[in-house]
């Protein structure tokens, strides 16, 4: 019984002496309401570099609102789809069921097409990057932050105009965003007197462009419209080097391989590029430029995103419903300051901004001018 007594007294005294220690400062700070946003990109496959680009610049923002510390934290997911349908579909499927997001980043057109069903569904905010704003008129909870098609094609129509053209090949590989870019700019060039001397669309994947650099020439036209990306660009060109085709050009410029440059030297492209100054601070932290504007429209939209969750919950001090933070974050308004300078939010969703001219130079992109 003394014995039992003894053991009794020895953990009363340890329970006791458990209250007298001090708790650490993570055990005492208050835990922060949070936003979950999952992040659906390629980090895997042959569109790996353009995921790299966009983590790193999600990392940026994710950084810059630590130090900022902002009442509401951010937390991102993500996830990879290698840009493939099937994977897309799963990986947003897992960030709503198995995650619970409060929002999701996604890229391109494809992506907005296969992820807004989905969140519409269950009403959570979908945020892509591209260049045609329909899935953000479509569908209530998607938001698209990019240029228009209508800019790139009106833009690829004044560089062809530039160089006096009168009958322009278009080359470009299977995609529906080509295609609607493509059936823009087609009024544009017969208004201008610009015939289209060849229009033949390849599917990706091909690993020999001959027979269709072939067909390109034998078509006699003076100047050509390449809509391709990589690795579609270099087997473009080391293809028409092999049969010693060369013509005039623009196209996707500051999105093709580096391999790729030195075919292009000299040429003028439509690009959305971002600002010297998120540049700058990218580098600092990377130690070379973004290689794809996706990565400061994404840093744009985690910025924005915990901005205006943070503006509503300091109103209320209460986490905004998702409905809440999409109607505020739809406020038509012009937004400074973003990686890629100013642009518009419209009422359905669309962050517009715009087009502007470039020129490749020895490797190197540069603002266009008639100077240059």
């Amino acid at each position: 019984m003394k014995h039992l007594s003894l053991i009794l007294l020895v953990a009363l005294s340890m329970a006791l002496g458990a209250f007298d220690c001090p708790l650490t400062a993570a055990e005492t700070a208050p835990t922060k309401p949070t936003i979950k946003v999952g992040v659906v990109l390629p980090l895997s496959g042959n569109n790996a570099s353009l995921g790299e680009d966009v983590r790193n610049g999600t990392t940026l923002a994710l950084e810059e609102l630590k130090k900022e510390n902002p009442e509401v934290a951010l937390k991102v997911i993500y996830e990879d789809d290698q840009m493939e349908g099937r994977q897309t579909n799963a990986a947003a499927l897992k960030l709503i069921q198995y995650d619970k997001v409060d929002a999701i980043i996604s890229l391109w057109t494809p992506a907005a097409n296969i992820i807004s069903h989905h969140t519409d569904r269950e009403k959570v905010i979908h945020f892509n990057t591209s260049w045609d704003p329909t899935a953000a008129k479509k569908f209530h909870w998607t938001l698209i932050h990019g240029p228009s098609i209508a800019s790139f094609a009106a833009q690829s129509v004044k560089i062809m105009k530039l160089h006096n053209a009168k009958r322009v090949a278009i080359a470009s590989v299977v995609q529906m965003g080509n295609q609607k870019i493509i059936a823009a700019a087609k009024p544009l060039m017969k208004e201008a007197g610009i015939d289209v001397a060849f229009d033949e669309q390849f599917e990706p994947g091909i690993r020999d462009l001959r027979v269709y650099v072939l067909k390109i020439r034998e078509a006699h036209p003076d100047f050509v419209w390449q809509l391709f990306f990589e690795p579609e660009d270099e087997i473009f060109f080391r293809a028409a080097q092999q049969i010693g085709y060369q013509q005039a050009a623009t196209g996707y410029y500051d999105y093709i391989s580096p391999g790729s440059k030195k075919y292009v030297d000299g040429s003028i492209f439509p690009a959305l590029m971002t600002t010297p100054s998120y540049n700058q601070k990218f580098v600092a932290k990377y130690g070379a430029a973004p290689k794809y504007s996706e990565a400061g429209a994404c840093y744009d939209i985690i910025r924005i995103i915990s901005q205006t969750t943070n503006e509503l919950y300091n109103k209320s001090k209460r986490m905004p419903s998702h409905e809440m933070l999409l109607e505020a974050i739809k406020r038509p308004r012009t937004l400074d300051n973003l990686s890629i300078g100013q642009a518009t939010m419209h009422a359905d969703g669309w962050l517009e901004s715009q087009f502007s001219l470039y020129q490749m130079k020895d490797g190197k992109i540069t603002p266009y001018t008639q100077k240059n």
